[in-house]
């Protein structure tokens, strides 16, 4: 997946490095934000749900990530599919960087 292959990059050890074992568990949610009149969905709303439940030496925790974004459906669904599989990896991108982020400052 896009977030696996943000994660691998920070794998490289030092002598000075903090060692994590980090289970992940996702969820992805797409949902109709307004229909216009005949019904149709106008906008959606996608959100991505990360759970991470990170071991070390010196503490177990568990953290949710949580990132979302709106965007208009497409005349042409084979378009409005690829925006949909852009956003996913944006997201994706993002919520490894919030927990990279997090393993560093904590």
């Amino acid at each position: 997946s896009y977030l696996d292959r943000k994660l691998k990059k920070h794998k490289k050890f030092s002598d000075n490095s903090k060692i994590y074992k980090i289970y992940i568990s996702s969820k992805y949610e797409k949902s109709v934000v307004n229909k216009d009149d005949d019904g149709n969905p106008k906008n959606y709303n996608i959100k991505i749900i990360l759970k991470s439940d990170i071991k070390s030496d010196k503490k177990n925790e568990t953290k949710i990530f949580e990132r979302s974004v709106n965007f208009s459906s497409k005349d042409k669904k084979i378009e409005e599919k690829e925006s949909e599989k852009q956003i996913k990896k944006d997201l994706s991108n993002l919520l490894g960087d919030d927990l990279i982020f997090y393993l560093i400052t904590n």
